[in-house]
This record gives structure tokens, sequence and C-alpha cells, in this order.
């Protein structure tokens, strides 16, 4: 009498489920060393993986039904393209874990703004990040509807008083290395600021006035003529030869320019009623003098 035959399946990873590509036949008492007569196993080489696991999201078929990855285990991810940790409810990806871009919320009304809360409801908000509120953080105080607008102040990265035009931020209250004034031409060197001492011919614009050798205080000089002072509308420039003339604000800051030519030239002001500094370049020659504009 035959006795009974059984296919025997190596079962390398001794989880009880044997490789269905790897196995042998033999009679059934007499079973071979590390197999076992269940097959089904996807991957013989981890004892988690087999037909009676549980499927958690890891990129891995752990149950071996065939395929499929992560089914019914994945999780949704939303698009947060404005990077305020607020995704979008109609972009949405299925992952295990979170994705650059993607948040686990689909809180954010505008995922093209970054919005923060108004506390107050004044239009005016908060520093906090809040997925619906307004597009600024400009209110100091969002718990009263009186605004307390911040203030632009400017980064003094060389300490010498005078703020850097092109690094600046709103503040609610200053803080170290940032000051309210912008009117620096040279934030890396403490030695250059509005105001400074200009040394002459010396390549460098110490006082920032947009000239070199041109201090603050007038010049006096027959050969140039600047009428009426003050002025409105019209000034007139007279001078022996042609040139430019350059017009900052007291701070160094250029408002304006305009070619120059030997003789009086009309010059038409569109400049707010202020203190100026009128700046005549010549070939061989600069010379300023301060203007009233009414």
């Amino acid at each position: 009498m035959n006795s009974q035959t059984c296919t025997f399946y190596l079962d390398s990873d001794m989880d009880g489920f044997g490789d269905d590509n790897n196995f042998t036949v033999g009679p059934c008492n007499t079973p071979p060393p590390g197999t076992t007569t269940i097959g089904g196993d996807c991957d013989d080489t981890n004892a988690a993986v087999n037909p009676s696991a549980v499927e958690i999201c890891n990129y891995i078929d752990d149950n071996c039904n065939g395929g499929e990855i992560d089914e019914f285990v994945q999780l949704n991810f939303y698009q947060d393209l404005d990077l305020d940790g607020f995704g979008d409810a109609n972009v949405l990806i299925l992952e295990c874990a979170e994705q650059p871009g993607y948040v686990a919320n689909m809180d954010d009304c505008d995922d093209n703004l970054v919005t923060y809360l108004d506390a107050d409801a004044d239009g005016w908000g908060s520093t906090t990040l809040d997925p619906c509120g307004v597009g600024n953080n400009l209110d100091c105080n969002d718990l009263t509807n009186s605004v307390q607008e911040s203030t632009l102040y400017f980064e003094d990265a060389d300490g010498d008083g005078y703020g850097n035009p092109d690094m600046s931020i709103y503040l609610c209250e200053s803080q170290n290395g940032f000051i309210p004034d912008g009117t620096d031409c040279d934030d890396a060197d403490a030695t250059i600021y509005p105001n400074a001492s200009d040394i002459p011919g010396n390549g460098i614009d110490e006082n920032c006035d947009g000239a070199d050798g041109v201090g603050v205080s007038e010049w006096s000089s027959e050969r140039i003529e600047i009428w009426p002072n003050p002025a409105q509308r019209i000034i007139h420039v007279e001078i022996p030869q042609s040139g430019n003339l350059v017009v900052t604000n007291l701070q160094g800051q250029w408002v304006m320019e305009s070619k120059l030519f030997a003789g009086v030239n009309p010059i038409e002001l569109e400049l707010p009623s202020g203190i100026y500094w009128m700046i005549v370049k010549m070939t061989n020659d600069q010379i300023a003098k301060k203007v009233i504009v009414e």
C-alpha cells in the first residue's frame, strides 16, 4: 500500500507559509525540514509578509493578496502650495507619510495666499497663521479693532545707525539689528552713511549723496546760479558748461536727475514740498546747493 503524498513548500522565514515556486513532493508523514504544506507566501524572506498578515501602510503587499499594496490603509494628504501648513481640499494624494508640499489637513481657503488670524475682525491680521484669515500680518494688537499698525524696519548690519533700504521687515516693535531708518547706501561699511564726512577724490561716496567729494555743507561758488529759491514748479539752473543735475533729499536718497547745458536751464520739479540737495556735476567740478521746494 502506497503512503499518501503531499506538496511541501520551502518556508525560509518560518512564518508557516511557503514559497509556491520552491516545493517538493513526498510522503505526508515525513515533511522535509524547513517546509510547510501551506503555500502562498509572496516574500519568503520576511516573516511579517504572508497571507495571514494584516496590511499596513509601508509600500509592501503584506497580506500577499495578489499585488495590491497598502490597500485601504493609505492616508490622504493635501497640496500645500503656499507652504503655510494648510492644505487644499481639492488636490490630494494617497500616501503612507506626509510628502514635501503636502499636509494632512485640508483647511486652506486659498492655497495661493498665506493668511493670518484676524481675531478682532478689523481686516488687519496678527502674526498667527490662519487657513482662512486675511492677507496681511500688520496688526500689532489683534484683540481690539482699533488697528495698531506695524512699523517698517530696516536691517542695520554695520551698526552705523542707518539701515539698508533693500532689507526691510514689518515689526510691531524694534528688534536687535533693525532700525526705522533706511537710508544707508552701503550697509557693509560703518564709515559710509548719510551725513558722514566725505573725502574728495577717493572714489568713495562716504555720505551717500550720490557723488564723491560733495559733503552736506553747502559749497559757495559764483559759477552757478539757482533760482527762485524757494521754488515751486519750475527752477532755473545757470552753469558755465554742460553737466548733470542730481537731486537728493537731505538723507542722500536720489529723487530725480536732469541733463544740463551751458547757460540757463529751466527744470520742471515734480517733488513734494521739502528741502533738497541740488548737486551739479560738471567735467572738473561738483557743486551742491540746498533748495526749498514749496
